[in-house]
């Protein structure tokens, strides 16, 4: 039976089995980052239990072509309290620099969604979003497939006829 798989010699196949490791890392890193930061948090406040919490640090961070709003705010929850730092799990946190920033000088308090089952976990926005969730999915699925793809490629293709056995 004759291979789909072109014949490589052993340094051909320590590349191309290093650049598909390298791909197939990348689309894990993705997968892990969409799911674990967003999807997984957006699960984690499923109960959508709502808290008072009251700001302590509201500032913008501005890079070359995208904006950030970092803040920190303590809540209490079962007699316990609590900070935290996240603003949203879907959306641009610089989209709500100006409230934040608002209800900081005003010392007004805001609403956060926490985990009941860990209540460090919080987060001040939990809409969700489909907007950004195809595109690192689009992303994630194909470089895990191009990585699997080369690796079998190294590892399934025949060795060249010039080579020596061992």
């Amino acid at each position: 039976m004759r291979s789909r798989w072109p014949p490589y010699s052993r340094w051909e196949r320590a590349v191309v089995a290093f650049v598909g490791s390298g791909l197939l890392l990348a689309g894990v890193v993705q997968f892990y980052a969409l799911f674990f930061d967003s999807l997984y948090g957006y699960w984690r406040t499923r109960a959508e239990i709502l808290v008072p919490a009251q700001l302590e640090l509201v500032e913008r961070r501005v890079g070359r072509r995208t904006s950030e709003t970092k803040v920190r705010y303590s809540y209490s929850f079962q007699e316990h309290i609590y900070n935290g730092d996240r603003v949203s799990l879907f959306n641009r946190s610089d989209t709500f620099y100006s409230v934040l920033a608002g209800s900081l000088k005003e010392k007004k308090p805001i609403a956060v969604y926490i985990d009941p089952k860990t209540p460090s976990f919080s987060v001040i926005d939990r809409e969700f979003s489909w907007f950004w969730l195809p595109i690192p999915l689009v992303m994630a699925t194909g470089f895990t497939g191009m990585g699997t793809f080369f690796c079998c490629g190294a590892i399934r293709a025949p060795k060249r006829s010039d080579e020596r056995p061992n």
